[in-house]
This record gives C-alpha cells, structure tokens and sequence, in this order.
C-alpha cells in the first residue's frame, strides 16, 4: 500500500511540474513579444520611393523579428500606435502581418485600386530621403487598424506580470 501512496505522489508532482512549466512557458513568450514592441521605434524604417510608389524597408532586427511574432503581439502594436515614436513602426508591421486580399475590382487600374500613400499612411520624401510624415494622420491609423482588427483580438493587450 505504501508503494501505491507513493506512486500516486509521484505522478501528481509530475503533473503539477508540467502545468508550472506549462503556465510559465506561455507568459514568458507573451512578455517576450511585450518587450519587443515596446522597443519598437520609427526609426528602424527607412522609405524608398520608386514608380510604384513610397514603400518601407524595416531595419531593425526587432522590428523583422515582429513580423513573425506570435498573434499576441498584434494588441501590443495596437497599444504601440498610441506613441509618437512607434506608430508609424508598427502600422508597417501591422500592414506587412496582415496583407489585405485583392480587392474586388482587381482587373481596374492600379491607381484606381491602391489605398493612398502606404496602406493609408501618406509619405513624402524630402530630397535626401527623409520621411515627412504627419503626426495628425496617427489617429485615423489607428482607428483603422482597431476597425480591421476587431473581433480577432482585444483592443488593450494583458500585461505581462513584472
């Protein structure tokens, strides 16, 4: 009987190790993705202009990491389009986490398809190639991307513990 008590106390240590392990793997991994977009900064974007238009370049290695980020970190970049020097970072990421599909009159001219600027953000470049971009736009970016994302996440991310 007593081997039987202690295999029964085994087994339960063991499953109690594994939930521990279990439940810290997961917030580990959410404040992981919580510090990487809270690292995030416009200046790891550089603009190119070309026929097809002003399109972005991510050069930061957090930034690229982002792109392939858990769906977790789509409500931190939600929070992140709050902050003047993230929100034009994370509407990149966002655009390039989350590619529209073509739109129903695919066969129209391109210009007659293409949203304004670079998936509604308007860009112009100065001569040496710095952005002008307009802090006034952040809010409709944002609205945007609460709207497009609805449903599929919440608004506010959880905090991670720490």
């Amino acid at each position: 009987m007593g081997h039987g008590v202690s295999a029964v106390m085994r087994l339960l240590s063991v499953l109690l190790l594994a939930m521990l392990l279990v439940g810290c793997g997961r917030p580990a991994a959410v404040s992981e993705v919580e510090r990487q977009c809270r690292d995030i900064a416009n200046i790891h974007i550089v603009w190119d202009h070309g026929p097809l238009g002003t399109f972005p370049k991510i050069v930061g290695d957090n930034e690229e990491r982002l792109l392939t980020a858990p769906a977790v970190a789509d409500a931190f970049l939600l929070e992140a389009l709050q902050d003047p020097k993230r929100w034009i970072v994370a509407h990149v990421i966002l655009t390039k986490r989350h590619p529209e599909s073509p739109p129903d009159d695919f066969d129209a001219p391109f210009w007659k398809r293409w949203k304004k600027g670079y998936n509604g953000l308007e860009v112009a470049l100065k001569m040496n190639g710095d952005p002008i971009i307009e802090e006034e736009q952040r809010p409709a970016i944002r609205e945007y991307w609460l709207s497009r994302l609805n449903g599929s996440l919440r608004a506010e991310p959880t905090k991670s513990p720490g």
